[in-house]
């Protein structure tokens, strides 16, 4: 993928085939596809499963390809590049013409998404321009909020040198007060040395293919509907929720209202009717199965989470989840997830085997279930007899004007060798 910018055609067919194999298939024939794979391919904060999205991955790469030619720029393959397609001009205003090759498109395609994070590093200011380039690590723009006719002024102009720090008078002469603040935390070297490019999205300021690549999906991100604040924060909660995994992947579901339920099934032209088994007439969707159901609210009465969801009936699954979250401590939420997990499952052993649990049953049996996954992950396998974690010192700082050597060993029983 680092060769060549590969068709978004091909993409297209990647993604089929993972999203086929994700939601899986019986007897030859494809299951339903609740969610596509783009939303799947979103980051878990933003309501997906965070897979790999291979055009971004794709274009992250070749932003190296542009990295290595942009800093290096001596090297063979960029001298003859620059000798084909740039001679008159620099890398970052190249462009692309009719008869250029599909590597040098592939190579500008990255360089697109390079300049996303471009900035300048202060070194003694004479190639920044204070009002026109990029160098205040602000994104996404990293220019500056003032705005100034005087497009000659530079960076050295605002530069204290004989001190290596930053003119405050200069600064408040030219400078709001929101963009100043922000100049006083760039650092100044005492060494004397150029201007220089840098990636903003690492601490080194060298491009990496991983931030590339989460720049790549933000930007994806900002051209569709994005998130509230509010409901990043939920799914930042579930995912860390000391869950099963396919508790955590049905509460996903649930909040994405993707449960195979009569309604849903019914909109999928796959059954007649959306009416639920247990309650007649009532159609089947998912906040009724988990919270209205008569056998559901049985089983939050004796959970004594009945009074809780009271007022939810005007609700969406997620916004039950999150008003439960509210009212309690992520505890009690872990507890209320499980048990609609156990619902569900009832759900499903009644419609598919016409046998179905007591409601004191399925209380007890999620309790249980979840008291045993939270007690195997604490136990450390370090030999058959760890059954407790290891507790270790803590680490105790030496006396002032003194010296603090920490050092280990480890020691082996059956040669007696250390």
């Amino acid at each position: 993928m680092s060769l060549f910018q590969i068709l978004l055609s091909l993409f297209k067919e990647l993604g089929a085939m993972c999203s086929k194999f994700w939601w899986g298939s019986k007897d030859g024939k494809r299951k339903i596809s609740w969610i596509s794979w783009y939303n799947l391919c979103k980051p878990k904060s933003h309501g997906g499963l965070g897979f790999k999205e291979l055009s971004a991955f794709n274009q992250s790469l070749w932003a190296k390809q542009a990295w290595m030619i942009l800093n290096d720029p001596e090297t063979l393959a960029a001298r003859v590049l620059k000798a084909k397609y740039f001679r008159t001009s620099n890398f970052l205003s190249a462009s692309t013409k009719v008869s250029c090759s599909h590597m040098w498109r592939s190579l500008i395609w990255g360089r697109d998404l390079l300049v996303k994070g471009l900035r300048w590093g202060v070194g003694d200011g004479n190639k920044i321009r204070v009002f026109k380039n990029q160098w205040i690590p602000r994104p996404i723009s990293f220019k500056p909020i003032t705005t100034d006719p005087r497009n000659d002024v530079k960076v050295a102009d605002i530069l204290d040198k004989d001190h290596h720090r930053w003119d405050i008078g200069k600064l408040n002469e030219v400078m709001l007060p929101i963009d100043k603040d922000v100049i006083l935390t760039i650092p100044i070297s005492w060494r004397i040395c150029s201007d220089f490019l840098l990636w903003h999205y690492d601490k080194s300021g060298v491009y990496n293919v991983q931030s590339g690549y989460h720049v790549a999906c933000a930007q994806k991100l900002e051209a569709s509907a994005s998130n509230s604040s509010i409901s990043c924060n939920w799914w930042t909660t579930l995912w860390k929720l000391n869950l099963p995994p396919k508790v955590r992947i049905f509460v996903w579901r649930a909040c994405l209202n993707v449960l195979p339920t009569m309604k849903m099934l019914r909109i999928k032209k796959v059954v007649v009717s959306s009416r639920s088994h247990n309650c007649g007439d009532v159609p089947e969707s998912t906040s009724y199965g988990l919270f209205g159901c008569k056998e559901a609210r049985k089983i939050w009465r004796l959970a004594n989470f009945e009074k809780m969801l009271i007022s939810v009936e005007h609700m969406s699954v997620m916004e039950v989840f999150m008003y439960v979250l509210s009212l309690s401590k992520k505890e009690a939420l872990t507890h209320f997830c499980m048990l609609a997990w156990a619902i569900w499952e009832n759900r499903n052993s009644f419609l598919n085997c016409d046998r179905s649990k007591q409601a004191e049953l399925v209380v007890s049996g999620a309790k249980a279930m979840l008291a045993e996954f939270q007690n195997s992950r604490l136990v450390v396998h370090t030999g058959p007899s760890s059954l407790h974690p290891r507790s270790w010192p803590e680490w105790i700082a030496p006396p002032p004007d003194t010296l603090k050597l920490n050092t280990a060993a480890a020691s082996r029983s059956s040669n007696k060798s250390t």
